[in-house]
């Protein structure tokens, strides 16, 4: 879970940078993926939650699939397939 958490950090960091250069010519789309990645935070950690619980379904994990995948496609529309 430590791992998982520093990774949030990295996440947001490099999410916080990305912002700075795409906000003036995508601004609803950077703000999209800022909604998609906060979603994506708290359902990972519901779903250590649950799994603390032995209550871990494939439909959270489905979900978490999905929003991750769909910030992973704006941010690279965003950055036009090319990193920072």
């Amino acid at each position: 879970m430590m791992v998982i958490r520093v990774g949030y950090i990295i996440a947001i960091i490099t999410g916080f940078i990305m912002m700075t250069n795409d906000w003036q010519s995508h601004p609803a789309l950077t703000l999209l993926k800022i909604i998609i990645g906060l979603l994506v935070n708290s359902s990972l950690e519901v779903a250590f939650a649950h799994k603390r619980h032995h209550q871990l379904s494939i439909k959270s994990l489905l979900t978490i699939l999905v929003l991750l995948v769909g910030v992973v496609a704006v941010g690279l529309y965003l950055t036009q397939g090319r990193p920072l």
